[in-house]
C-alpha cells in the first residue's frame, strides 16, 4: 500500500451515518484549500441526490491516476461527510426531508425500479 501523500495527514476514516466505510483503509484528511473547495462543490449538488451520485457530480472528470489512493479515498470520504451534513442541515431547517431532485423522478418515470421504490417510500 502506498503511503503517498499530497500534503494532508493520514487518518483512519470517520463513520458516516448510511455509508459502510471500511475503517482499515487509511484515508488522506482534506484540509486548508482541498476541503474548502470539496465543500464548495458539494454545495451544488442538490440534497436529495444519493451519495454516490454526488461523488460523481462533484468529482466531475478529474483525472484519478494521478493522485495516490489514499488522497482519493479521503476525497470520497469529505465528499460523503460534506454532503451529509448538507442533507442534515436541510432537515433540521426546513423541518423534514429535501423533496426528490429532477434526476431522482425522471430515472423512476424512466423505470428505474430501485429508485421508484426510493421515492415511493419516502
Amino acid at each position: 500500500m502506498s503511503t503517498k501523500s499530497c500534503g494532508g495527514r493520514i487518518v483512519r476514516p470517520s463513520k458516516i451515518p448510511g455509508v459502510r466505510i471500511n475503517q482499515r483503509r487509511k484515508i488522506e484528511r482534506m484540509e486548508g484549500s482541498n476541503a474548502l473547495i470539496v465543500r464548495k462543490r458539494c454545495g451544488w449538488v442538490h440534497v436529495s441526490t444519493p451519495p454516490m451520485q454526488a461523488v460523481r457530480e462533484v468529482i466531475g472528470k478529474a483525472k484519478w491516476r494521478q493522485f495516490p489512493p489514499a488522497f482519493k479515498r479521503g476525497l470520497i470520504h469529505c465528499i460523503l461527510k460534506t454532503h451529509h451534513a448538507n442533507l442534515a442541515e436541510f432537515g433540521l431547517v426546513m423541518g423534514h426531508n429535501p423533496p426528490p431532485s429532477e434526476a431522482m423522478v425522471t430515472a423512476a418515470m424512466l423505470g428505474d425500479t430501485a429508485m421508484r421504490r426510493r421515492l415511493l417510500s419516502e
